[in-house]
């Protein structure tokens, strides 16, 4: 899905105090995986919001707690640029 759509390989500079956006041919993507019991997601859901690095693209993280073998949390976070 990355390497087709080229806004989610965009990134932002600031040039001459204005936002440039440049688009990477290629990024490095990976789901965020973590276990954790059913009172511990609230913890692991606050520490996944974080923020971003515009000049660092993509602008979009994925994570998945497993609580149970058949039971988890999907997390996305994307950034509003």
């Amino acid at each position: 899905l990355i390497q087709r759509h080229e806004s989610l390989r965009t990134g932002f500079k600031m040039v001459d105090g204005e936002p440039v956006q440049y688009v990477l041919d290629h990024v490095e993507f990976a789901v965020e995986s973590y276990q954790a019991r059913g009172d511990e997601a609230d913890l692991f859901i606050r520490q996944f919001v974080r923020a971003f690095q515009l000049e660092e693209p993509p602008l979009l993280r994925v994570g998945l707690i497993e609580l149970q073998p058949n039971h988890g949390i999907l997390l996305f976070d994307m950034h509003h640029i």
